[in-house]
């Protein structure tokens, strides 16, 4: 099985931002594995696979949620799957109530990006943290239902 190497967020931000810009090759694009080392990649891989790579490499990083809430996921033990939601998704005021034109209250609180967007930014309302919650236990088997 190919072993996948590790990048970090700013390396690869720094790597993305310098392949945009023409300043280095898709060949020279170093990746980062975990214990420090450098690895080129072949210059014989086309420019897609290369962003494939770049890709995958970018899904083993602890900054992105979605592997890790995956991660958590697999394990099946609802504590853990509740330490992630805890610990990685902020949680983030609602939309402010307004008032409509004949004077009846809106409240906007619940919902800003829903789960995947609460996964994506690493933040959501407390409702969305409740829901993300209850799909990830759902995901592992376990019954789960929020109440708000």
């Amino acid at each position: 099985m190919k072993e996948k190497s590790t990048i970090s967020r700013r390396n690869f931000i720094r790597l993305n931002s310098l392949l945009s810009l023409g300043l280095i090759s898709g060949a020279s694009i170093p990746f980062i594995s975990s214990c420090g080392t450098e690895e080129s990649i072949p210059s014989n891989i086309d420019y897609f696979e290369r962003l494939k790579m770049l890709r995958e490499a970018l899904q083993t990083s602890s900054d992105f949620l979605p592997a890790r809430a995956k991660d958590a996921v697999a394990t099946k033990d609802p504590e853990k799957i509740f330490a992630f939601v805890r610990d990685q998704i902020q949680t983030l005021p609602g939309i402010v109530e307004y008032k409509g034109i004949s004077g009846e209250k809106y409240n906007y609180n619940d919902l800003r990006w829903g789960i995947d967007g609460c996964l994506r930014y690493g933040g959501g309302t407390a409702y969305e943290k409740a829901k993300l919650l209850e799909k990830l236990l759902t995901d592992a088997g376990f019954e789960a239902k929020a109440v708000y």
